[in-house]
């Protein structure tokens, strides 16, 4: 009895590989090597992208961190000034403010 031995077709190079050595991606099922190519080029690609976006303003001077802790502090200094104003000092608002540098600092560091 003769029995049919399958294979799939790799859709970079169109050679037959049997199913056990192929790999599915984005471009469809691959063969061993054409699935190493199609990693390095996806590598590649993302490299180019971090280091194109590297130097923009959004890709690394400031993040979400930095910028609640901007927020926070200055939500502390209106709400301790607004208080002095009013003849009361709150407690909360220098601690407030700690928590807004430090988180501030954290997000500068953490790009």
């Amino acid at each position: 009895m003769n029995a049919a031995i399958a294979t799939v077709t790799c859709a970079g190079c169109h050679e037959s590989v049997s199913p056990s050595e192929s790999f599915f991606s984005a471009y469809g099922e691959v063969c061993g090597t054409c699935h190493a190519k199609v990693e390095i080029a996806e590598m590649a690609m993302r490299a180019r992208a971090e280091q194109e976006n590297s130097g923009s303003f959004e890709g690394g001077l400031v993040n979400g961190g930095s910028i609640v802790g901007l927020l926070t502090m200055l939500a502390a200094v209106v709400w301790f000034v607004a208080g002095m104003a009013a003849g009361v000092v709150f407690f909360y608002p220098p601690i407030l403010f700690m928590v807004g540098l430090f988180g501030f600092i954290k997000g500068l560091v953490s790009r």
